[in-house]
């Protein structure tokens, strides 16, 4: 009997450790925030191996009264059967074992041992605890992070006193750009047309929260550095106050204010609001930079005396090799598709010419910029064109992408898993872009089921044929159907993150 135990507590430990680190990585894309997490983790359908679990503990539960032998071997026959059939999902963005996530995981397998060390002594209880912390890890998590919650802060305010001493000690000008969509696109465009004339350090990839931040200035920011690129973005109200009194940014670049993330804030009014708090934090004598084809932004009342405005592109002609366009009455060649990126680079243009560059310089850097990866992307392989917007789309950028999607000759195919964090206007919204796909896409592969109904809604209603709609469950299906279809253009329309998998 002790061996069958033993063998049952080894294979639950395995089980245990599995369903903790996956809890965990979800917990890490949320942002280690409880409340988004647990929401998050009610929405995840239980899986088989958990069902089957659970239809196996009142049974394992009342034949422990009967016969403890009969009880353990049964118990670890369960854990080899589900040791089998555990099978280990490849994540589209791994988990990062950093400090906070170690530590998080060291305060979750500590509570986890404590309980099971206290119900040794019956083997009930032991069997109780033991279902239950696996069948509620992610409580489990959140529990912990409460825990451990003072310990974190203490840290944070830790790196924070370091960002703010490198920061003044090196003083380089700090530029914010924040905004519903654009700013890592934008980011990434300022950063290489200032880099002709300055160094220039810009947050990567989509470094913008507190702590992503403080690290890049701890470990990153050097004395040559003179200017500071740094990409806010926010959970809350609040969130970029918090980032300004930290970076204490001297210019500041607002994008766009549109329903991408309307399901976090509640109201565009909240999310324009929480923008907006870069423009109002900025010193008397900063740099306010505005995109003129932004409502919100128009209504916008900044107390610094300097105010550009973005967006005021003319002529703009795109084509399958890149677009064109002209900015105080200067003609712009771009290797970049899509009108909203024209915009985007029409609102570095002003931060450049504010920090001294001429409209020629900026020209030439402008005609070398390199494609930003995933944000409508082109690669071209020897039997298709691929355009790679898998980035984080949203109901502006979907119509941008189907109208370059649109420019080209050939076989059309659109494979998306649909838009997301559009809170009560998610289904209209991608109800809208099935509509809009109908009129420029031969095919479209729907990646998942449940989420991407509206789309296929709007693509039938629309008249799209049902013979080329095709709904899969993963990308990797999506790929096999590819290989059928044989399209000459295929658009990859957003990449959904692991916590919002179906």
């Amino acid at each position: 009997m002790k061996i069958f135990l033993f063998v049952a507590l080894c294979l639950w430990l395995r089980r245990f450790i599995y369903q903790t680190t996956t809890s965990l990585h979800i917990f890490q894309l949320e942002g280690y925030r409880n409340l988004r997490f647990l929401k998050c983790a009610i929405k995840h359908p239980i899986s088989l191996l958990d069902t089957i679990s659970l239809v196996a503990f009142p049974f394992l539960f009342f034949l422990s009264f009967f016969s403890e032998d009969a009880f353990c071997i049964l118990w670890s026959l369960l854990g080899i059967f589900l040791f089998v059939r555990c099978k280990k999902k490849e994540a589209k963005k791994p988990l990062v074992w950093t400090a906070r996530a170690k530590r998080l995981l060291g305060m979750t397998l500590l509570t986890g041992a404590l309980l099971i060390s206290v119900s040794f002594f019956s083997l009930i209880l032991l069997f109780i605890i033991s279902q239950l912390l696996l069948q509620f890890s992610a409580l489990n998590i959140a529990i912990a992070n409460i825990l451990i919650l003072p310990v974190e802060k203490l840290i944070c305010q830790r790196y924070i006193g370091m960002a703010k001493k490198r920061l003044k000690a090196i003083n380089p000008k700090v530029i914010g750009i924040t905004g519903s969509y654009g700013k890592t696109s934008t980011k990434h465009i300022l950063a290489h047309i200032l880099s002709r004339k300055y160094k220039v350090l810009a947050t990567p990839e989509s470094y913008n929260t507190l702590m992503g931040i403080c690290k890049v200035i701890n470990n990153d920011l050097l004395p040559e550095h003179e200017i500071f690129i740094v990409e806010m973005g926010a959970y809350k109200k609040g969130d970029i106050k918090e980032l300004c009194d930290l970076v204490r940014p001297e210019i500041g670049i607002l994008t766009k204010i549109g329903i991408q993330h309307l399901e976090r804030f509640g109201s565009i009014e909240k999310i324009a609001a929480t923008k907006f708090e870069l423009i109002d934090t900025l010193p008397e004598d900063g740099i306010a930079i505005l995109n003129s084809n932004c409502e919100y932004c128009q209504t916008l009342q900044p107390k610094v005396k300097t105010i550009k405005y973005g967006g005021q592109e003319k002529g703009i002609k795109v084509s399958a090799e890149g677009s064109s366009f002209s900015v105080y009455d200067k003609q712009f060649q771009t290797s970049l598709l899509g009108s909203h990126n024209i915009q985007n680079i029409s609102l570095a243009i002003p931060c450049a010419m504010e920090l001294k560059m001429t409209l020629e310089e900026i020209k030439e850097a402008v005609f070398s910029l390199p494609q930003i990866p995933h944000r409508l992307q082109l690669i071209k392989r020897p039997n298709a064109i691929i355009i790679d917007d898998a980035y984080n789309s949203n109901p502006v950028g979907v119509k941008e992408a189907l109208s370059v999607l649109s420019q080209f000759s050939g076989r059309k195919v659109l494979v998306t898993p649909g838009m997301i964090e559009l809170g009560q206007k998610e289904y209209e919204e991608n109800r809208l872009f099935g509509e809009e796909a109908a009129k420029t896409c031969n095919f479209v592969i729907l990646v998942g089921k449940k989420r991407t109904k509206a789309i296929a809604d709007g693509l039938l209603n629309a008249g799209f044929s049902k013979d080329n709609l095709f709904v899969v469950k993963s990308l990797d299906e999506a790929r096999d159907r590819l290989s059928q279809i044989r399209g000459d253009v295929i658009l990859f329309e957003n990449d959904l993150p692991d916590n919002y998998d179906e």
